[in-house]
């Protein structure tokens, strides 16, 4: 798995799964040497991530193993730990579990059947830093193996989204008429065909892409685009209105027999007075 990081880099998870203990020793060798062809894919510069159940107990020799187990491990090494810590040594990558301080409940991921004792059998394998690694006792179901989980910081790429192109209405009204139907059932297959020497498109997006395109451009030939409309009706009501309002706010009436400091209700007019 890899996910874009911003100024061109990228993480990439690996997901692995080991031969057990009793496992033949052609079929470890086959593991290991198909993992550090996975590892030698994955430029230096880049952020790697091995995650998995590597069946492997690393110990806490960190004398012999300076910068590749931490002096919180826990455990004794087996045979197929060294395999691991081989590997690891060889690409330059650290085994996370080991690097902080916690309870060896939050260290170890797997109990032993018989003995009933806990070991440390999960990893999370990285080239950089991470800020904690620690297994998940919180499950609910309590499975073999306790999950694992690493906090780190990666700066993403933000995803680039990609507008739609947006077309021009086309003056579907055209279409009522039978001579337009007909012009342009005609233009159609026309635009459809492709000219001498032009290859058809490979992939079926490819192929629709095409054919909406040419679809679009013979409508737009033969309908056009609806020429602007202009709402007339309630600009003409509004006119109406304005044109009887405004004689009636201009008028001043003349023949008042109340003075004009009397209230305005109480004002009244001479039958014979003029409105001007």
């Amino acid at each position: 798995m890899q996910m874009k990081l911003k100024q061109g880099y990228s993480a990439v998870l690996i997901s692995a799964y080991a031969p057990t203990l009793v496992a033949a020793e052609d079929e470890k060798e086959a593991f290991y040497e198909s993992l550090s062809s996975a590892i030698q894919s994955v430029p230096f510069k880049h952020r790697l991530f091995i995650l998995g159940d590597f069946n492997a107990r690393v110990g806490h020799d960190t004398v012999t193993w300076p910068r590749i187990l931490g002096s919180h491990s826990v455990g004794k090494d087996n045979s197929n730990g060294t395999l691991l810590l081989q590997t690891c040594s060889q690409h330059e990558l650290a085994i996370n579990n080991g690097f902080f301080l916690l309870a060896n409940k939050y260290k170890t991921t797997w109990q032993h059947p018989r003995s009933k004792q806990w070991h440390s059998l999960d990893y999370v394998i990285t080239r950089h830093d991470v800020h904690i690694t620690r297994a998940m006792r919180g499950t609910v179901c309590w499975p073999d193996h306790h999950l694992l989980r690493s906090v780190v910081v990666l700066d993403l790429c933000p995803p680039q989204r990609h507008r739609p192109v947006r077309r021009h209405k086309l003056d579907v009204a055209k279409l009522r008429s039978e001579e337009c139907q007909q012009h342009l059932q005609e233009t159609l297959p026309e635009k459809l065909q492709l000219p001498d020497g032009q290859s058809a498109a490979s992939s079926a997006e490819e192929k629709w892409s095409n054919i909406k395109g040419i679809a679009y451009k013979a409508a737009s030939e033969v309908l056009g685009m609806p020429s602007p409309s202009i709402k007339t009706g309630s600009t003409t009501k509004m006119q109406q209105l304005v044109t009887c309002w405004m004689p009636c706010t201009l008028l001043t009436c003349t023949g008042s027999t109340t003075s004009p400091t009397q209230p305005r209700n109480q004002r009244t007019l001479e039958p014979n007075s003029k409105c001007r």
